[in-house]
């Protein structure tokens, strides 16, 4: 009894520390322990029974305690997507378009608020129809304006101690793992001092390797404490106005003076600020994670995420769920989601939440159709926009690729007619609504009679679709989608392409994690490997800061395609090596070109025409610019490929990788490229005796689209065969040209 008595007493005390704690630092406890009980709740009865019964059979305390372990293949899965996601998360871009999302989406919802309340304004006559309080006030945003600057100084407080101790106030973050600690025992610096004080410099020196690991991922937990201690202060702030605006209000229509009223309400928003409700505390978090993309997405979205997750290696394919989830649904929630005002007709849905959905409307419908006005044409050709870029993907990519156009941006005319194109794809969710703008400007382009309803809707959604496709996040998918369903071209089956797919991944782990360990021991294993293998077997490591380095180092890309060799495992050439060997050795040719010390290595990537394609400008800027700058044009060509592929008359093929059915290696691809745009209309080279340089395929193309016989021509179909034919003769000459020239090829023809 006695016993029971103290932890009685002890128990009360710790909840009134809990309570403080949570009201002192923000932290949600409440969640918290929801977590734990629904985590408890849903796991499999047997299963629980199962361990129980097993932990008990167990006599010894040591024998308990290994069985409590993890299992070694449970740690190693858990160490290596622990790796792979902070080496995603390495490159400084990452961080500066986290925040610059963060940052828009605080100053669009900002601006919601302010329409928010004019709408509610004149919804309710001023206040004069309706209940009080059923509408939001327009000095709601006024007060969150105020609640933003205030937070400040508490913002940058806790972002520092996030970094310090490696764990946010609601123990939330974009990081979808089990265990997002999966070497050492702590995050926080002060124990690892506390541990090297106390000489326990093994344990000090684990925990340290630890940090470094997830050094990218501590970054963006520090960038998302900022933003979630400015969105919670603002909702203290909105809230405590709105409620001594509602105590204003009822003070006013019971008769007491404007005095009496203000100093009532004065007295309730001192309230809620010094004593602030559990509802509104409960309302802080929920904003915070909302405005940080960290809410737990709701109906099909939120069942599909664990559904996923769960699944043995899709953490691979997808690393990111909740992040580009949430992205794609505040893009909806303000273009395509009417329902609020459906549920408003039927009476399902209070005045402020209609407020808020047609603000978000409102704001968000004006963006997109701002954008749709602008590239549109509107402004004239000194400002251009591209959307996703035509819907053919490989016109997508042997077009606008090849003209250096990008996807998603805003071209600045330059004084000789080239444009200076900025990126706009990387403020989320404000980038998904310009997108939808841009791409129904380019739909409407090619419809015979748009209708703007439907237009909008088709933009809309397409869009919507494209984005996310394309966001890094969904990466992964894409290409999941693209080997399941045969893209590119291929010739492989179903069962080859997933083959190749898988062992694409495993290289891409395998490397990203090699690459995120590397950067940890700031290169200590790539010395150590090359010192005591005397340079045989270097580490092939990539991760996204390494490739921000290579790229400023050197902005030509490399051709990752197979290389020329000899597979030391099978035997066979690179080319000719099973499936799965292929994949893995195309990982480790793209992990190479991610790397300074490799990629010199790697031949030239070549696009459509021949042209060295570069992955930037080299300049120091593109190490933390989230906005892409590079200069590209259309030219007359360009914009007549784009119209025949647009309006289904046909559109250019990728250059095949593969002669007479054998599988080219980088090099031979590129000289495969090369021929194609240098071979003159006769098959003859530079240097041969009655070459034509007037017949490459170029100046070929362009000389027939301006002539009188291909204007007069009765369809854009025959247009697109004219050009088509030129193209394919060139293919034709350069086969016969690179299986003349090449000694593989030539005893490969003559085997056959």
């Amino acid at each position: 009894a006695a016993q029971v008595s103290g932890n009685v007493s002890e128990y009360g005390r710790g909840l009134a520390v809990v309570s403080n704690v949570a009201k002192i630092e923000g932290m949600d406890l409440s969640t918290y322990a929801d977590n734990l009980n629904n985590f408890i709740a849903e796991m499999d009865d047997g299963l629980i029974d199962y361990h129980l019964h097993t932990f008990l059979t167990l006599q010894k305390p040591a024998a308990r305690a290994k069985y409590a372990e993890k299992g070694w293949a449970s740690k190693t899965y858990d160490f290596a997507m622990e790796n792979y996601i902070n080496a995603l998360l390495s490159a400084p871009t990452t961080h500066m378009v986290n925040i610059a999302g963060n940052a828009s989406f605080q100053a669009l919802t900002l601006a919601e608020r302010g329409v928010a309340g004019v709408i509610g304004n004149i919804r309710t006559l001023g206040g004069l129809r309706g209940d009080i309080g059923d509408q939001r006030y327009v000095g709601e945003a006024a007060a969150e304006a105020f609640g933003l600057m205030m937070a400040q100084r508490d913002a940058l407080t806790l972002m520092a101690k996030t970094f310090i101790t490696g764990e946010t106030g609601d123990l939330v973050s974009k990081i979808d793992l089990r265990n997002r600690r999966a070497l050492g025992s702590t995050d926080n610096l002060a124990d690892i001092g506390a541990a090297i004080n106390q000489g326990d410099f093994t344990k000090s020196a684990i925990d340290t390797l630890g940090v470094a690991t997830r050094l990218p991922g501590r970054f963006l937990a520090s960038e998302d404490e900022y933003f979630k201690v400015i969105s919670m202060r603002r909702v203290l702030y909105r809230e405590a106005h709105r409620a001594s605006q509602i105590t204003f209000t009822s003070a006013r229509r019971t008769g007491k003076s404007r005095d009496e009223a203000k100093a009532l309400a004065e007295a309730k928003f001192t309230q809620i600020m010094t004593d602030t409700p559990k509802e509104v505390r409960d309302m802080m978090t929920s904003e915070a994670r909302k405005l940080t993309f960290q809410g737990a997405p709701e109906g099909f979205f939120g069942r599909m995420g664990p559904l996923i997750q769960s699944v043995p290696g899709m953490k691979v394919i997808v690393p990111f769920y909740n992040t580009p989830t949430n992205v794609v649904n505040e893009a909806f929630d303000r273009t395509l989601n009417w329902s609020p005002v459906y549920k408003a007709i039927k009476g399902n849905i209070s005045g402020p939440e209609l407020d808020d959905a047609l603000a978000k409307l409102a704001v968000g419908n004006t963006i997109a159709l701002s954008m749709f006005a602008l590239a549109s044409g509107d402004y004239g050709d000194d400002v251009i926009i591209t959307g996703s870029g035509p819907k053919d993907f490989g016109t997508k990519i042997n077009v606008m690729g090849g003209a250096n156009v990008p996807p998603y941006s805003i071209g600045i005319k330059q004084a000789d007619g080239t444009y200076r194109f900025q990126t706009f794809s990387r403020f989320d969710p404000i980038s998904a609504m310009l997108a939808m703008g841009a791409d129904m400007a380019e739909y409407a382009k090619y419809e015979d009679d748009p209708q703007m309803l439907a237009l909008m809707t088709k933009a809309y959604t397409l869009s919507a679709a494209e984005y996310a496709a394309n966001m890094p996040f969904l990466q992964g998918v894409s290409e999941l989608m693209a080997a399941a369903g045969g893209s590119f071209q291929t010739q492989e089956d179903f069962f080859e392409r997933m083959a190749k797919f898988a062992g694409s991944q495993t290289g891409s782990v395998g490397t990203n994690v090699l690459g995120n360990l590397d950067r940890s021991t700031f290169g200590l294993m790539s010395y150590a490997s090359e010192w005591l293998t005397d340079g045989q077997y270097p580490i092939v490591a990539q991760n996204s800061f390494y490739a921000t380095l290579e790229r400023l180092n050197n902005p030509i890309a490399s051709n990752t395609m197979l290389p020329p060799g000899v597979d030391p495992v099978t035997g066979d050439l690179y080319t000719e090596a099973p499936a799965f060997m292929q994949g893995f050795y195309g990982a480790l040719q793209q992990a190479k070109s991610r790397n300074p010390l490799f990629a010199d290595g790697l031949p030239e990537k070549l696009n459509f025409w021949g042209n060295v394609v570069t992955a930037g400008e080299g300049r120091f800027s593109e190490t933390f610019n989230p906005v892409r700058i590079q200069t590209g044009e259309f030219g007359a060509l360009d914009e007549e490929l784009i119209r025949l592929s647009e309006i289904g008359a046909g559109s250019f093929s990728f250059h095949n990788k593969r002669v007479n059915g054998t599988l080219l290696n980088a090099e031979q691809y590129n000289d495969f490229i090369t021929t194609i745009n240098m071979v003159d209309g006769k098959g003859r080279m530079l240097g041969d005796p009655g070459y034509n340089p007037q017949g490459t395929l170029l100046n070929a193309l362009n000389a027939e689209m301006n002539t009188t016989e291909y204007a007069t021509l009765p369809t854009d179909e025959d247009r697109f065969d004219a050009l088509n034919a030129i193209l394919s003769e060139r293919r034709k000459h350069a086969r016969e040209w690179i299986i003349g020239t090449d000694p593989q090829l030539n005893l490969l023809e003559m085997a056959n």
